[in-house]
């Protein structure tokens, strides 16, 4: 696959890449997906790491707590972005793609390749490679602000509140630290002060 023709679906402020340790960039990192046009990277979802109030510094630094299960079955705790060949896609929905060749098939960070149901089994997960972070919440000052927005998906205010509800409580039903993302900013001394390298950019730009 030709990486400079890649498509991400939906990577933006709230959602990080990052490659694993021997991994400098995304191209690297995909070399176990072996041209395969179409991954997917399941959502590492992180609340509120315990912050009440935004913090200062970076969101990547600031928030190390995430869901124990990626690949949960609790309501809202599961889902995907996906690294595409464009140029192979025939139909795209919501954090799925069908491809020319292979139809709903995709791949793990690992190229092991699943339906586009199997990809929600246990056995498809994967992180060896490439790893996608999901900052749902951020603190709680942001959540409720969040909260107050409104919803291209959500049918009024109440349900969207519902819904973030029940995520971040799933979310922190059962957490573990996750250090990947730090501690790759940290191993290639990516400054996240910068205005050229702010954390809204930096792992889009620098993975």
């Amino acid at each position: 696959m030709d990486t400079q023709r890649l498509s991400a679906d939906g990577i933006h402020r709230r959602r990080r890449i990052s490659p694993a340790e021997k991994s400098t960039t995304i191209e690297e990192a995909l070399a176990a997906t072996g041209d395969f046009p179409n991954v997917s990277l399941p959502w590492h979802m992180f609340g509120t790491s315990g912050h009440k109030t935004k913090p200062e510094g970076p969101v990547l630094l600031n928030y190390t707590k995430r869901g124990a299960e990626p690949l949960s079955p609790k309501e809202h705790s599961t889902n995907f972005k996906c690294i595409v060949d464009p140029c192979e896609v025939v139909e795209v929905s919501i954090h799925q793609f069908k491809t020319r060749e292979f139809g709903d098939l995709t791949v793990n960070d690992a190229g092991h390749r699943f339906t586009r149901k199997g990809r929600k089994s246990p056995a498809f997960y994967s992180n060896q490679f490439l790893q996608l972070n999901h900052y749902y919440s951020k603190s709680e000052e942001e959540m409720r602000t969040k909260m107050q927005r409104s919803s291209n998906f959500a049918a009024s205010h109440d349900k969207l509140e519902e819904k973030m509800r029940t995520t971040i409580a799933n979310i922190e039903a059962n957490v573990v630290e996750d250090y990947a993302m730090s501690e790759f900013v940290t191993r290639h001394r990516i400054d996240l002060t910068t205005s050229s390298n702010t954390s809204e950019r930096v792992l889009v730009t620098s993975e």
